[in-house]
């Protein structure tokens, strides 16, 4: 996982970026004393808990992940993926970039870059839900869908 010090040059390069939630979800991996100019003034050190396992977290978030790109939700979906791309960079996986250069092409909501998470992470996917499957190999939810799939 990524250090101290790299956390806070991320957050610190991404904070201004707007729709960017690199810095929401690493703030969470630092230290309280890393954490604090971040942080309302009135937490205290004792009320914080430093978050130590992304993969928990990228799995209890993708159910919600999927949600959004199934439901067709732009917002809510280009958010999760971000997420997912915040939690992927602090574990130092390559994927985080693939998705920043668009290797990993963001299209169907995002369904096909949370496939890939999924697949090389032993993630949750929704088998049954056969529109997002398709979303996820780059094809329509189903063949009359205008609401913005491939």
């Amino acid at each position: 996982m990524r250090g101290q010090q790299e956390i806070v040059d991320m957050i610190e390069e991404r904070r201004e970026r707007p729709m960017d939630f690199f810095p929401e979800v690493l703030i969470g991996y630092l230290t309280f004393q890393n954490a604090a100019p971040y942080l309302k003034s009135d937490v205290q050190e004792h009320e914080w808990t430093q978050q130590t396992d992304p993969i928990a977290e990228m799995k209890s978030y993708m159910e919600f992940a999927w949600d959004k790109a199934s439901d067709h939700r732009g917002l809510s979906a280009g958010r999760s993926v971000n997420k997912m791309q915040a939690w992927l960079w602090l574990m130092d996986d390559p994927l985080w970039q693939e998705i920043e250069d668009d290797k990993i092409p963001y299209k169907n909501y995002g369904a096909p870059i949370l496939l890939r998470i999924c697949e090389k992470h032993d993630l949750p996917i929704p088998e049954h839900d056969a529109g997002v499957l398709r979303m996820a190999l780059g094809k329509k939810c189903r063949h009359d869908c205008n609401e913005g799939c491939a």
